[in-house]
């Protein structure tokens, strides 16, 4: 039994020193990977810290540029509320307590993606700036080039008043010197008018030989003879002339029958249009010559006063009464 012991005792501390050692290398495997453990929690703490600082820079980025373009196009709303429902989504994931790694690599890539979204929109609102600037210079411009076109505009409605007023004042001028002018044409004309005198009016009866016999009985009377001077006018430009002889019966009726060259004449004073008896064709000379016109009506003359008249040019030249008894 002795012996027995003898050789189980160096067997036993044999053991004991063998437990001893895995007791020591358990206790340092054991702290080794308590101090592992404790430097992931760290890191992935620090990880994590790190992704939600990002997130929220993020949407400190896109609070700013909504801040500063709160008048950019409204198109942008909508962007900028999928950026802040993903950043939402991102911190809702960060905000557990165990995230495990795997979630914090989805993190990381949700972030990537949302970073890659707020350089988009970044990217937007400077183009939509740049727009802006582009239309605000194009609005100063057009601002300018109105004040200017306006500028021009009323200096121009000025120049065309003046014009007007110097068109008026011209047409007025122009006005009067036609109306000086047709005057002074109307008093030449009428200074080139011819004058009767010594106008003599008489009831002729031509017998059977033609010989002319002078009767103021109206039952006899078979014509109305008319006899004048043309007297000198040094002004009037001698040859071809036209008399016309006009006789008002004792009804005011004026003698015409068209059939026997009776027509119309319009005097130069009035503008008027009158019926002529007759008229007859003279040959002037710038001398005094004296002219006979007859008058045949198709019935016998009535009594009374006759009314005869005689013109050239439009104007009364001469004029006589004459009593059919």
């Amino acid at each position: 039994m002795a012996e027995e012991n003898k050789v189980l005792k160096p067997l036993f501390i044999a053991l004991i020193v063998l437990l001893l050692i895995i007791n020591a290398f358990l206790f340092y495997n054991n702290r080794q990977m308590k101090a592992q453990h404790e430097q992931a929690v760290a890191t992935l703490a620090d990880e994590k810290a790190g992704l939600q600082s990002e997130v929220d820079k993020a949407l400190a980025d896109i609070e700013q540029l909504r801040l500063d373009n709160s008048q950019l196009d409204s198109s942008l709303g909508t962007a900028r509320s999928e950026i802040e429902a993903k950043a939402a989504e991102i911190k809702k994931l960060l905000s557990k307590g165990n995230a495990s790694r795997s979630e914090l690599a989805k993190a990381r890539q949700m972030i990537e993606s949302l970073r890659g979204e707020v350089e988009t929109f970044k990217r937007q609102i400077a183009e939509l700036q740049y727009a802006n600037q582009q239309l605000t210079t194009e609005k100063t411009t057009l601002t300018e080039q109105n004040v200017s076109l306006k500028t021009n505009l009323d200096s121009q409605l000025t120049q065309n008043q003046q014009l007007q007023q110097k068109n008026t004042d011209l047409t007025s001028k122009t006005e009067n010197l036609t109306q000086a002018k047709e005057s002074l044409t109307k008093t030449v004309n009428r200074g080139k008018v011819l004058s009767a005198g010594n106008i003599s009016v008489s009831g002729v009866k031509v017998k059977r030989s033609g010989k002319e016999v002078a009767t103021s009985r109206n039952q006899r009377a078979e014509k109305m003879k008319v006899c004048f001077d043309v007297l000198e006018n040094a002004i009037a430009d001698p040859g071809q002339k036209t008399i016309y002889l006009r006789i008002v019966t004792p009804k005011g009726e004026v003698m015409s029958i068209e059939s026997m060259g009776s027509g119309t004449i319009k005097l130069s004073d009035t503008g008027e249009t009158v019926q002529y008896t007759a008229k007859a064709a003279i040959n002037y000379q710038r001398s005094v010559e004296n002219y006979c016109m007859y008058w045949q009506p198709d019935n016998d003359f009535d009594e009374g006063t006759y009314e005869v008249e005689l013109y050239q040019d439009g104007y009364r030249i001469g004029s006589s009464k004459y009593v059919m008894k």
